[in-house]
């Protein structure tokens, strides 16, 4: 067939997004597994998912600081002999935590797992600690911290999300210097010793996996009970959250301002959640976006603006953030609460939402565009508390969203009076 170059391709309006789905059980010692055997190259993923974040610690920085320090050496290895061995073997191991899960993921090929997993296995169960590596680390991560906190943007949003939540909140507390001198590596210890268990984790497999790797995995961290899981009341935190206004963080000599307006809003399991993601898209979700086209685009008082929800698993917030010349934040922020002002009182045209519509179907696409993207799409359910239909719901929102809904969600979460707008800059 001969392609005419003269006419425009059909554009297919995406009605749908294929979601793989897991080969899930609980091994014999209660550690659920999540399987995406769906990589057909000869190589795993495996994520270590531990219930427990800074949400648990008793003192700042703790769980990170425990899970950095996971490959710095155990009862059997030094840290040179872990990373030797990764390097030899061309794996990759990464460590993180987030408020309520820490993880830790290893990327090798099939053929060197198992010369990988009992380092794995040792390095979760049996960390040392070692105070050298710890000193070292704490020296590195405490300079970088004095560096950042000099930036308008952490300054606002630390004041922000303090606003937001209170300094008592583990949502609105931040570290300050003094923080990296009061930890101890008794500390990371202790927290190890509570949330590093087999009753605290779930693994996702991703891969090339046959029943053998399976298996071999599972003698690990399947069979008998590991850790010491210990029994504990979950954390209760009272909400702080102080009276919605404009606060100002001077900084002489910033040549710029970080301005930051946000409200506390709904999280993904309120029925309402997809659509009000819908809004936000159009408000600043997308280089498309009304404040983009508006405020970069038109008046040019910033090279980037935009909007986001952030959900965590206790509470929500829509923040609008940017940096922008001192002298025209004023007029930025008043740009902002025009077009948040506009969602509310005009119909969106079905051209402007179509489009919207046309970039979220596609982004739900790129969220299963691969095997590692699917497996983090499900690690996100599982520390969230969330099950596969979210997922499936929010494509439908998407599809069904009418102009007059996004009229109705803009007025009931857009609420002007509520909403907090912090600047740090010069006067």
């Amino acid at each position: 067939m001969k392609l005419d170059r003269t006419q425009t391709p059909v554009i297919e309006k995406m009605t749908s997004v294929n979601i793989a789905q897991p080969q899930q059980y609980i091994a014999p010692n209660g550690v659920k597994f999540k399987i995406f055997n769906i990589v057909p190259q000869d190589m795993i993923r495996i994520d270590l998912m531990f219930s427990a974040g800074k949400w648990e610690q008793k003192k700042l920085l703790v769980s990170m600081f425990t899970n950095m320090l996971l490959k710095e050496g155990t009862n059997k290895l030094k840290s040179t002999e872990i990373t030797n061995a990764l390097d030899f073997c061309g794996a990759s191991l990464q460590c993180s935590a987030t408020f309520h899960n820490s993880y830790v993921t290893l990327y090798t090929l099939n053929k060197h797992l198992e010369q990988l997993l009992p380092i794995l296995n040792d390095l979760v169960k049996n960390p040392t600690f070692p105070e050298e590596e710890f000193n070292v680390l704490r020296t590195k991560r405490k300079q970088s911290f004095l560096i950042d906190n000099q930036k308008v943007d952490v300054q606002s949003y630390n004041k922000y999300v303090e606003l937001l939540f209170g300094k008592n909140y583990p949502y609105g507390t931040y570290a300050e210097a003094s923080d990296f001198d009061n930890i101890t590596t008794e500390d990371l210890k202790e927290y190890h010793s509570s949330f590093y268990n087999s009753d605290n984790c779930n693994i996702i497999l991703t891969g090339n996996i046959s029943e053998e790797t399976i298996k071999s995995i599972e003698a690990y961290f399947g069979k008998e009970k590991w850790g010491n899981p210990s029994i504990s009341e979950s954390k209760n935190f009272s909400l702080q959250e102080s009276q919605p206004g404009k606060y100002f963080i001077e900084k002489t000599d910033a040549l710029q301002s970080s301005v930051r307006i946000g409200i506390m809003t709904i999280g993904r399991l309120h029925p309402d959640y997809p659509y009000l993601r819908v809004v936000n898209t159009i408000l600043g979700g997308y280089f498309g976006s009304r404040l983009m086209s508006n405020i970069r685009e038109d008046k040019g008082y910033t090279y980037g603006i935009g909007s986001a929800i952030t959900t965590l698993k206790n509470a929500s917030y829509l923040t609008v953030s940017s940096q922008t010349g001192n002298e025209y934040r004023d007029l930025l922020i008043k740009e902002v609460f025009y077009e948040i002002e506009r969602l509310k009182t005009e119909i969106i045209s079905d051209e402007e939402l179509d489009i919207v519509k046309g970039y979220l179907m596609g982004e739900m696409q790129r969220l299963f565009d691969g095997p590692f993207s699917t497996a983090d799409a499900f690690q996100a359910l599982i520390a969230n508390s969330m099950e596969v239909d979210y997922y499936y719901n929010m494509i439908e929102a998407i599809k069904n969203i009418t102009p007059e809904i996004v009229k109705e969600i803009a007025n009931k979460y857009l609420i002007t009076d509520k909403f907090f707008t912090v600047i740090c800059g010069a006067k």
